[in-house]
């Protein structure tokens, strides 16, 4: 069950609650409330079983007519956006299914939460939106604990843009940690109302996101909503701190950046002259990329993405060799050092064995795979060309990553061409499926392709 089922009843409470209405909410063998939500044009109309009131909250510019002395009529902005976030719990409550089909709508209530927490803060990209519960508090992930002990009510943090936000329960007023300045001037922040919506919010949050959150941007480009750039091939692709997103032609553009406010990094195809050529340009971009504390996200490709069968000194074209060139073993293993030294909460991993004339001992990188820190949670890994012989190895190295929660494994393909035929790949997958849910303890999404 959903958290939001588990607490639909304290959710609807807390809600009602914000908006000044008194009801004992309860909920019957059908799991339905004891009150009816609908939407018009311009207003919400809000009903209470066995409530002779009827409450009403419109947009500003809405003219509602035939008001009688039972209706309560609301043109409050911050309680119109508490029922945009009554009316989304209301309708997966009423049809056990989300009413948010796309990230736009994920955002736009989102600022609703906002306008119902009192906060000047507006979410303009999915990827800022961050919340999490700090022992007393909830606030963004971006506050320190340091932060709750000497704030002055004077925050200089940025925290992702907007004022700088936190919700303690009313009772923390006496904690004798919080500074006198803030007991004197709470700004709203310390009220059990706005302390139960920013708990709401974090549930909304944990259930909605990772389905709208794409693994990288390279799959979410169309909705990039700063600094829009469409994604080209051969082109490195780089998001910022602030949430924009810039297109790069070369690694020498990359490593003129600030590297403190690059969040995400995507390094596939590049132009053979970008390629980086030998071990020592290699080990220049590994450093770069292991030197950015800030980095959430990275998306790399090995073969066309930073390994070049043309070294350094050589003038041989790769169309013209006749066997696969092998690549030297110091190669994978500099590669696989580099992976298990990356400290990052969501990785792409495009491997190919065979592309460009060159051939890749994958096997290496599969078995270091359960050696990537536990702060990786999100792994994408597409293999390409790969003999599927051996699929087992693979299987059982991602068994061992017990730190993951989405797993998205891009293989489907590659084991049907190696069996030459469809008609038992699904019962195959349906044995990997089972098997990486029963061994991944913490997974909460798994898709394979």
């Amino acid at each position: 069950m959903s958290k939001v089922g588990a607490n639909s009843l304290q959710i609807f409470q807390h809600l009602l609650n914000a908006l000044e209405v008194n009801s004992n909410v309860k909920l019957n063998n059908q799991n339905h409330p004891n009150f009816k939500l609908q939407k018009y044009n311009s207003y919400f109309d809000l009903q209470l079983d066995n409530d002779v009131k009827s409450y009403l909250f419109a947009y500003p510019d809405a003219q509602i007519n035939q008001l009688d002395s039972n209706t309560n009529l609301s043109h409050n902005s911050r309680a119109l956006s508490i029922v945009e976030v009554l009316k989304y719990f209301y309708i997966k409550n009423q049809s056990n299914s989300s009413p948010i089909k796309s990230r736009s709508q994920f955002l736009e209530l989102c600022n609703h939460f906002m306008v119902a927490l009192n906060s000047n803060r507006v979410y303009n990209n999915i990827q800022q939106v961050k919340w999490s519960e700090w022992n007393v508090y909830w606030s963004t992930p971006d506050h320190k604990a340091i932060c709750y002990s000497n704030c002055s009510g004077q925050c200089t943090e940025s925290c992702a843009g907007g004022q700088c936000i936190y919700y303690f329960p009313q009772n923390e007023l006496n904690n004798p940690n919080l500074p006198a300045k803030e007991k004197q001037d709470p700004n709203n922040s310390f009220n059990d109302s706005l302390f139960q919506i920013a708990s709401i919010f974090n549930i909304f949050v944990q259930e909605e996101k990772s389905n709208f959150e794409s693994f990288f941007f390279f799959t979410q480009k169309q909705e990039v909503q700063i600094d829009q750039l469409v994604q080209k091939q051969n082109e490195i692709q780089v998001e910022f701190l602030q949430g924009n997103v810039l297109g790069l032609g070369s690694l020498e553009e990359l490593y003129k950046l600030e590297k403190s406010q690059i969040r995400s990094l995507s390094i596939l195809t590049l132009l053979e002259n970008s390629q980086p050529k030998g071990e020592e340009e290699r080990k220049i971009l590994y450093d770069f990329i292991l030197s950015l504390h800030n980095l959430v996200s990275l998306e790399i490709q090995l073969e066309e993405g930073i390994y070049s069968i043309i070294e350094e000194g050589s003038s041989q074209d790769p169309h013209e060799l006749a066997f696969y060139k092998e690549v030297p073993p110091a190669v994978v293993q500099n590669f696989v050092t580099f992976l298990t030294s990356l400290n990052i909460e969501r990785l792409s991993l495009i491997l190919d064995e065979f592309c460009l004339q060159a051939s890749i001992d994958l096997n290496p990188i599969i078995s270091h795979l359960s050696s990537l820190k536990l702060k990786l949670k999100t792994l994408q890994l597409s293999i390409n060309h790969r003999r599927m012989s051996n699929a087992q190895h693979i299987l059982l190295n991602i068994c061992k990553m017990q730190q993951l929660e989405h797993l998205n494994l891009k293989i489907k393909y590659q084991w049907s061409y190696f069996h030459g035929t469809f008609g038992s790949i699904e019962e195959d997958f349906n044995k990997w499926e089972v098997q990486l849910k029963s061994s991944i303890k913490n997974l909460k999404s798994l898709k394979i392709e």
